[in-house]
């Protein structure tokens, strides 16, 4: 804990409450869900097979990203490199295979419209793994990104999508 943390605010005449900053430090982060509107859109406007399959895939997607980001990212820190107790630290591998295979299932289920999930899977391998191995992560999941979505489309794919 810091020495300002411990301190009263002047204007309030009350101590900082460490939630606040929880708080204020995760909202960029969720808000950036807001790219998968392109799936969302899709959902809605029933261009999936199965727009019941679609939403869960998509929910499944949005619950295992934030779950990462919370099991990486403990209350109150400043930033992503803290050490992660060994019991989280269990749970992130699942979480993140489960987070991969959803955006592939996606992709190759619903159009390559569901590609952007891939984005958010680059930035948890970023942000979960050690300093070190972040751009070989990135590398990998940008990889993994172009063979589904060779796959999806076949011979029709575009290097620019």
């Amino acid at each position: 804990m810091r020495a300002m943390d411990r301190t009263a605010d002047p204007a309030h005449g009350r101590r900082p409450d460490p939630a606040d900053r929880w708080q204020r430090g995760r909202v960029p982060i969720y808000a950036s869900l807001v790219a998968l509107v392109g799936p969302v859109g899709d959902i809605v406007a029933g261009r999936t097979h199965s727009t019941w399959i679609a939403a869960a895939a998509l929910a499944a997607f949005v619950a295992c990203f934030a779950l990462i980001v919370e099991l990486v990212r403990p209350g109150g820190s400043a930033g992503p490199r803290l050490p992660v107790p060994a019991a989280r630290a269990r749970l992130i591998g699942p979480l993140f295979a489960a987070l991969v295979a959803l955006a592939i299932a996606a992709t190759l289920g619903f159009g390559h419209g569901w590609l952007v999930q891939f984005v958010y899977v680059a930035a948890i391998a970023a942000f979960a793994a050690p300093i070190r191995w972040a751009p070989g992560a990135i590398v990998a999941v940008a990889g993994v990104a172009i063979a589904t979505l060779l796959a999806a489309d076949g011979p029709a794919a575009s290097a620019a999508t």
